[in-house]
């Protein structure tokens, strides 16, 4: 209901405000974490989608392995961000050619 969306939003709005501090005691540089994101869209799904039954970020995860960890382990990692972009390009010229097989 509408109350408890307003429970959701104002909290993440005080989380918002606050998170300064935990960068402040050295819990990381910044909070740019995907779970910490996708809560921002929590209430626009519930609103528009119901009830997030069935709803993880085991998907943004798998993405993390594919795109970022393979890619890093095919690097030599230094200067590795034009190689991963490079690695990430190739293997989606193969997945394109695979689909064509």
């Amino acid at each position: 209901n509408n109350t408890t969306l307003s429970y959701l939003s104002d909290a993440l709005d005080i989380f918002h405000k606050h998170k300064d501090i935990l960068v402040w005691l050295n819990m990381g540089e910044h909070l740019n974490i995907p779970k910490f994101h996708s809560l921002l869209h929590y209430h626009q799904f519930i609103t528009w989608f119901g009830t997030t039954n069935n709803y993880n970020t085991k998907m943004f995860e798998h993405f993390h392995i594919d795109f970022a960890k393979k890619g890093w382990r095919a690097s030599n990692t230094r200067n590795e961000a034009p190689q991963i972009v490079e690695w990430l390009l190739h293997w989606e010229k193969v997945i394109a050619c695979q689909s064509y097989l």
